[in-house]
């Protein structure tokens, strides 16, 4: 699926005495030894995921992604939204999150969720978590809009 191309394009398995490296990989690294990691039903626990990012590289994304113009748009979505964080997250933090769901004024309804435990790749972190909020969101948001205009079906 979509997150599995993810990860794959993102990250590289390897163990610690692993001679294959790609060109370019960073030294932030993620232990592969409980069953959320990445992929982790073709891992040992010995794996390591490293991202495939040079650190410069992966830095200049981050500077970049919070001043991209797109969030100057938000506003102009009119359907309802859940944003999602991971409540260890690093990366910009929860606050920054929290103020991204604010950012969508023209949202009927929108919700911020920090889930617990886990940090930036919910979905592979915390899928359970994940999915529960997703339904109560829908569900929520159905309610929400039932006898309002109709701006798009749910």
């Amino acid at each position: 699926g979509i997150l599995e191309d993810y990860v794959d394009a993102a990250f590289y398995k390897t163990t610690p005495t692993s001679s294959s490296t790609p060109p370019t990989p960073s030294s932030h690294s993620t232990s592969s030894s409980s069953p959320s990691s990445p992929s982790s039903s073709s891992s040992s626990p010995s794996s390591v995921y490293k991202l495939r990012l040079r650190p410069d590289e992966e830095a200049e994304v981050f500077r970049h992604g919070s001043n991209h113009p797109t969030l100057d748009e938000l506003s102009q979505i009119r359907i309802p939204v859940l944003v999602v964080c991971g409540a260890e997250t690093n990366t910009f933090g929860e606050g920054w999150w929290q103020d991204m769901c604010d950012m969508f004024t023209g949202s009927p309804f929108r919700r911020f969720v920090s889930i617990p435990g886990s940090d930036h790749l919910v979905p592979m972190e915390a899928p359970h978590a994940l999915a529960k909020e997703i339904v109560k969101f829908l569900d929520d948001a159905k309610t929400f809009m039932k006898d309002k205009t109709p701006i798009a079906k749910l």
